[in-house]
């Protein structure tokens, strides 16, 4: 798995926000945007698969039929 980091993990991290998640729900804008401080640093306290636009709840079965066909998995790592 290839993990990016820096700035084009920013940018991919970004845009996938942008074009995935309802950043004007008031459970974004409460639990995401604004990061709350915990003794291992400033974390936000929701999920972003809770404000998804268009979410498609599926098996966990099928999610791994998907995974092993398309083989991609996608992991950012945050820039601090």
């Amino acid at each position: 798995m290839k993990v990016y980091e820096g700035k084009i993990a920013d940018d991919y991290r970004n845009k996938f926000v942008e074009t995935f998640v309802d950043c004007k729900s008031a459970y974004y804008q409460e639990r995401i945007q604004v990061l709350q401080k915990f003794t291992d640093g400033d974390c936000y306290t929701g999920y972003l698969w809770d404000c998804l636009k268009s979410p498609i709840v599926d098996s966990e079965e099928k999610a791994w039929i998907l995974l092993i066909k398309e083989r991609k998995v996608w992991a950012f790592k945050r820039q601090d």
